[in-house]
């Protein structure tokens, strides 16, 4: 008799039932199947068979029948979930609950969706693209190659996928976050006539199945835009996929499977034979060095006008920003124009003691406490608040100063020396999507906009600012992170799409010398990049090493690993007490294991587990976080 694997949308493992005799050639892999499970009968989709089962069978059970109202899973997609399971190691059936929605598998009746909304007009003018750049997209080639399309600007982004989508017919289009797939969306309809399916994780169960069916049933068209997710979507046999701003940490899954949506699409592309397009003004350093490795095809589109980026050395922050910058702010309100200052940190600054150098930290994550307007201190990671001290905890001291001011403070400045209207926007002022929009339209009226990283939007945005200026970027060399200066030149960049194309761009630093600005004053990527993966191959940090992050979450049992390196081939940094408390847990520790290779990485990470195992830690009482190729 034979034996078939069941998946069901939960993180298990595949179950294993008989097959009753006249159900062997119906079941095949990746059809819809009804079996028991825990008492009741579940839907579940046949993960594979064995013909051939040599095992007891007394307790195994047989299948309950067919399902056959549901479009079976493509062998594509099958493959595509184990890999997934595989590399992100995580249990395959919790990859098939994010590749379909649980109402996929019940019976129950799920309310129509309301009627399709009408696409918003858009003010969008595409940008010629080439016959060469298109072919990219759409010529005959190496499908196993994915293309990394460095592009000029985000409208050279819109204009392409507009192209290339409507040349290929079938095509499936990621982006960062909801809000761009809304906006492309509505680009996309309003340039070329073609209504896309919309992907992402807002819509209701009836709004997913209702794209499950759309893409299902095929058509001359059929071009699905969506989120991370989006990478997953089933029932779209896709020619062409393309990832939008490639280098985007928005694609990175902060749950398990903890999959980056991007390498999922280009192991998409490779197991369906698909194109696979990454665009990118500022491509991820993990694309661009696998153009050097001949992994990837690199094209640059031909530069296009952009804002001026001048450095500006500020020694002294007692004036937070320069007086030429604040009188071009004043003159650029004169003549109807807008201002955009941007600053990394919301807050109103840092109280540090002058004597021991004391800084106010939280009790519950151990992170810096900021200062803020109403007098209070405030934890950005876990909301813990407190009133200041009068003196010192630990010299008795009194000379407390502020210091490494945030948006609020900054806010006030401005206002005190300008007597312009302001916004601000940070995570205090736009709480939730809602407040943000509305704070958006005010700050569009406003003459000056203060806002933290939440207000770097090349949406609302788009070529509004005259006058730009990033205060104190150095922040950003402080952040425990590689990729940190690969952050700083990636958000410098959005910044120049929110500048018109006369717009000046000030970047306001006390490391004037610092290699970064002297390569974003020129719009040298390839100079910065290059200087970025020297630093790094040094290091054995990725590209060039892969990389896995442990986290362990705990209440009293601390967990005692040591995990040896093995030279050339491992290394081992930690387990160190981390700041990421999650709910349910009072403490954390945190490890990164880099390894020179897949299976010299899986290898330590099994070691890990083994080293657990023996410690005889109580599994029940821990979680463990396992990141592969953390971002």
């Amino acid at each position: 008799m034979s034996a078939i694997e069941i998946l069901f949308p939960f993180n298990l493992r595949p179950l294993t039932y008989l097959c009753p005799a006249g159900f062997e050639y119906k079941a095949a892999p990746g059809t819809f199947v009804y079996a028991p499970l825990k008492g009741t009968t579940k839907m579940g989709i046949v993960y594979g068979i064995n013909p051939d089962f040599k095992g007891k069978t007394d307790t195994l059970k047989d299948i309950s029948g067919i399902c056959a109202h549901r479009s079976a899973l493509s062998q594509e997609i099958m493959a595509l979930i184990a890999w997934i399971a595989q590399y992100y190691l995580a249990e395959p059936g919790l990859v098939l609950s994010f590749v379909l929605p649980r109402a996929f598998f019940t019976e129950k009746p799920i309310p129509a969706p309301r009627r399709i909304a009408d696409m918003p007009k858009t003010s969008f003018k595409p940008q010629k693209i080439n016959k060469e750049e298109l072919l990219l997209a759409t010529g005959s080639g190496d499908t196993n190659k994915a293309v990394l399309l460095h592009s000029p600007s985000y409208d050279y982004q819109l204009s392409y996928i507009c192209k290339a989508a409507k040349s290929a017919k079938q095509a499936l289009i990621l982006c960062p976050t909801i809000e761009e797939v809304k906006y492309l969306g509505a680009v996309f309809f309003d340039t070329t006539g073609i209504r896309p399916i919309i992907v992402h994780g807002n819509l209701t169960a009836a709004q997913r199945l209702r794209a499950c069916e759309d893409a299902a049933s095929g058509g001359k068209y059929s071009i699905a835009i969506g989120t991370m997710s989006a990478a997953l979507f089933p029932f779209i046999r896709a020619s062409l996929i393309i990832v939008t701003d490639e280098h985007s940490p928005y694609y990175k899954h902060e749950q398990t499977p903890r999959y980056n949506a991007r390498d999922v699409a280009v192991m998409r592309g490779r197991i369906e034979n698909s194109r696979v397009v990454l665009l990118s003004c500022c491509p991820s350093s993990e694309s661009y060095f696998k153009t050097t490795t001949n992994e990837y095809t690199y094209y640059k589109a031909a530069a296009t006008k952009r804002p001026q980026i001048s450095v500006m050395a500020t020694r002294s922050f007692k004036k937070l920003i320069p007086d030429r910058i604040t009188t071009s702010i004043i003159t650029s309100a004169h003549k109807g124009n807008k201002s955009f200052v941007y600053i990394n940190k919301k807050g109103y600054a840092t109280i540090i003691c002058r004597d021991c150098g004391h800084v106010e930290m939280c009790p519950v994550c151990k992170a810096a406490l900021a200062f803020h307007e109403d007098k209070s201190m405030r934890c950005h990671r876990c909301g813990f608040s407190a009133k200041p001290p009068e003196f010192c905890p630990v010299c008795s001291g009194f000379d407390l100063r502020e210091v490494s001011p945030g948006s609020q403070r900054l806010e006030q400045f401005i206002r005190d020396k300008t007597g312009l209207i302001l916004s601000r926007i940070d995570r205090d002022t736009a709480k939730t999507p809602a407040i943000f929009k509305r704070m958006a339209l005010d700050a569009l009226r406003s003459d000056v906009l203060v806002g933290t990283k939440l207000s770097l939007n090349k949406i609302v945005f788009n070529k509004h600012f005259k006058i730009l200026a990033a205060v104190n970027p150095d922040v950003y060399f402080s952040f425990p992170d590689y990729l940190s200066a690969e952050r700083l030149y990636q958000d410098v960049l959005v910044m120049a799409e929110m500048a018109e194309k006369d717009g000046r761009l000030y970047l306001l630093t006390a490391l004037k010398e610092e290699l970064t600005y002297k390569f974003l004053e020129n719009y040298d990527y390839e100079g910065f990049i290059s200087n970025e993966l020297t630093k790094r191959k040094v290091l054995n940090y990725p590209p060039f090493w892969k990389m896995a992050s442990i986290e362990f979450h705990y209440n009293d049992e601390k967990p005692d690993i040591k995990l040896e390196g093995r030279k050339g081939e491992v290394e081992v940094l930690g387990p160190v007490p981390s700041e990421a408390v999650i709910k349910g847990y009072s403490q954390s520790a945190h490890m990164i294991i880099k390894a020179k290779d897949t299976d010299a990485l899986f290898g330590a990470v099994r070691r890990l587990k083994a080293l657990i195992k023996q410690s005889g830690l109580k599994m029940n009482k821990m979680r463990i976080v396992i990141d592969i190729d953390p971002v």
